[in-house]
């Protein structure tokens, strides 16, 4: 480590007059050797305190290179140094007035010596200029990492599996060496990394966002939009898809997914709160829509197979998504998924929390698909917002042909004609995105996710007779708990008479509290009126019109 030994009272002198660490110490090289030796910046920091001879230390930049000697101060001259040339201007970092050096004659003088750079400026420029296109810098939480530039813009080309973008400064130091060796073999490469890393110049992020109306000043900005090229043109084979297989010929269903797409392609920056869910049997076409939205939107697409992805304890795959597509990740049953995902599709601001990395929170405006051969996607409740169910049909199943010319028609000029239409030329100014149709799909989600005693009731009302013995008049409380125990299989939680009478209460207001002799006995339970009232009422609970 180069070392100078300053008298302390020199030092505090000139401090005094404000001056930066940097240009003091050329101020007090002049002080002593004039103007003859040029500048010669030595040092960014000291000790406060004087040493134990009453001098100062001023260490280099590059602190912790090597032990210096000791020499016996002059307090004539108030400065000795020892001869050397600093880690800078051996990198030809320095500008050629400030490449100099302090050397001590024989007559223990010291002057100053002006020290030819290594390499020229241009090089050293064009060196930095080289690794500020590839990397840059962030703070997260304090500590500084590194961005790839390159993986993000590889990210744009080859789409979503490339999504390191965020690096440890020791790998990121190892890299950045490894392309300065390459591209410019004849440099100190650790050097130039070093400077790089402390120049001002170099980009320092305040943090990261992924955000599709602009860039908050200072923050990385991760969005990347729609990437294929709407072109003018005919789409009629794909609408015709999507209308008689994905939406099995609904109009209604038809005109919300296409204003769904347009409003993903016009006003990306809005979150619309609603997941998209297929449900088909195998072979029925689900996966030709993923592979639609994966054309639209290649840089941001992501394919889910396992629900751990983006719901379990490492989310880092949201921070560079904007299409989620569930293909085959059930819900049902898990109910912390189920509750985790709600939150993912409404709420305006998601946390990320990668690996051995911060965790962060962005701005989502996520839009969240799902496909399934399965009945039971998912517990829904009766209030369901969220989900917008669609019955593929199973009309196209087998046609091998009809899928080869459809997949040919979306390649060449079909999904960008699509994309054309639906960004240029749809009026989506009066859409709601959150005013979405109760589909048939949705209807039959819910009944799937009743709970036993509101389970047991809709069967008795679809059959119109109550355990196997026509439409009674009562109904004992412990029989109704045995009957829907028996239909639901095992419970975690054993059914209790209040909770009959409770739900019972909701779902069939009309029904009224009675004990009744039943064989000798007197049993609790309720009177029910007819079986049309029983529906009429359990219809206004369920929110749904049902077809008996």
């Amino acid at each position: 480590m180069e070392k100078a030994k300053l008298s302390y009272e020199k030092r505090k002198e000139i401090q005094a007059h404000g001056l930066d660490k940097a240009e003091l110490w050329n101020q007090l090289v002049k002080a002593e050797l004039g103007d003859s030796g040029g500048d010669f910046i030595n040092a960014d920091y000291w000790r406060e305190e004087p040493a134990s001879d009453g001098m100062v230390e001023i260490p280099s930049l590059n602190e912790g290179d090597g032990e210096d000697e000791q020499h016996p101060g002059n307090d004539d001259a108030g400065l000795q140094a020892e001869a050397a040339i600093t880690p800078e201007v051996e990198a030809g970092v320095a500008n050629e007035t400030d490449q100099a050096r302090v050397v001590q004659g024989q007559d223990d003088t010291t002057a100053l010596v002006p020290v030819e750079p290594a390499f020229p400026q241009d090089v050293i420029s064009e060196a930095l200029a080289f690794l500020a296109s590839r990397f840059a810098l962030i703070n997260l939480k304090g500590k500084v990492w590194v961005v790839d530039r390159r993986n993000i813009a590889e990210r744009r080309k080859r789409g979503h599996e490339n999504s390191s973008w965020l690096i440890g400064r020791a790998d990121a130091f190892i890299l950045m060496t490894r392309a300065l060796a390459e591209k410019f073999p004849q440099l100190d490469a650790r050097t130039v990394c070093n400077q790089f890393i402390r120049d001002p110049q170099t980009t320092l992020y305040k943090g990261v966002e992924f955000r599709a109306d602009g860039t908050t000043e200072g923050f990385l900005n991760l969005w990347i939009g729609h990437t294929i090229k709407p072109v003018k043109g005919n789409w009629e084979l794909l609408a015709n898809y999507l209308l008689f297989v994905i939406c099995s010929n609904n109009r209604e269903t038809y005109e919300y997914l296409l204003n769904y797409l347009a409003h993903a392609l016009q006003k990306p920056e809005e979150k619309p709160g609603v997941m998209i869910v297929m449900q088909g049997k195998e072979g029925t076409g689900k996966g030709t829509l993923a592979y639609l939205l994966s054309l639209i939107w290649s840089a941001t697409f992501i394919q889910v197979h396992n629900i751990a992805d983006v719901l379990g304890n490492f989310t880092d795959a949201l921070e560079t998504s904007f299409m989620v597509f569930f293909d085959e990740a059930l819900f049902a049953g898990d109910i912390k998924s189920t509750d985790r995902l709600k939150g993912l599709v409404t709420e305006p601001r998601i946390n990320i929390n990668p690996k051995n990395q911060p965790v962060r929170s962005i701005n989502s405006c996520h839009r969240f698909w799902a496909a399934t051969n399965a009945k039971h996607f998912a517990k829904v409740s009766l209030n369901n917002r969220r989900d917008v169910f669609l019955e593929v049909s199973d009309s196209a199943m087998g046609r091998h042909e009809y899928w080869t010319e459809l997949r040919k028609h979306i390649d060449e000029g079909g999904a960008a004609a699509m994309a054309y239409e639906l960004l240029y030329e749809r009026d989506i100014s009066e859409f709601n995105v959150r005013v979405k149709p109760d589909t048939e799909g949705l209807t039959k989600q819910k009944i799937q996710s009743l709970e036993p005693i509101s389970a047991w009731w809709y069967e008795c009302l679809k059959l119109g007779e109550i355990d196997d013995g026509g439409w009674q008049g009562f109904i004992g409380s412990g029989d109704a708990i045995e009957a829907a125990t028996k239909q639901a299989g095992r419970l975690y939680k054993a059914l209790r008479p209040t909770d009959f009478l409770e739900v019972m209460g909701e779902m069939c207001p009309s029904a009224k509290y009675k004990q009744s002799r039943v064989g000798g006995d007197r049993i609790r339970g309720l009177s029910l009126p007819t079986l049309e009232i029983a529906r009429k009422e359990f219809e206004a609970w369920f929110g749904v019109k049902l077809d008996w």
